[in-house]
């Protein structure tokens, strides 16, 4: 599974996979230190673990789609990114 979130600090999104949320709440996930979207795309496709080197960030759970639907996804994630534009 991979859900959409807006990231409170600075109001960016992205998609995540559910095991990169830090609990049940999912009020705050896990993410990379990598600084290349490629690297961090790879990440997020492989749904790899959270490493320990991983910082957390408080984040709004935006929407929730299913491994077979990444085109979902990035439409969710659109979405968001329209909705966040629409509040400032």
């Amino acid at each position: 599974m991979f859900s959409v979130v807006e990231f409170i600090d600075d109001q960016s999104c992205d998609v995540i996979p559910k095991s990169w949320f830090s609990d049940e709440t999912e009020r705050c996930c896990y993410w990379p230190p990598y600084r290349s979207s490629t690297a961090v795309n790879k990440a997020v496709r492989s749904q790899c673990q959270p490493m320990t080197d991983w910082h957390a960030y408080s984040v709004r759970k935006m929407g929730t789609a299913g491994n077979s639907h990444l085109i979902l996804i990035y439409d969710l994630l659109f979405v968001a990114l329209q909705f966040i534009f629409w509040q400032r």
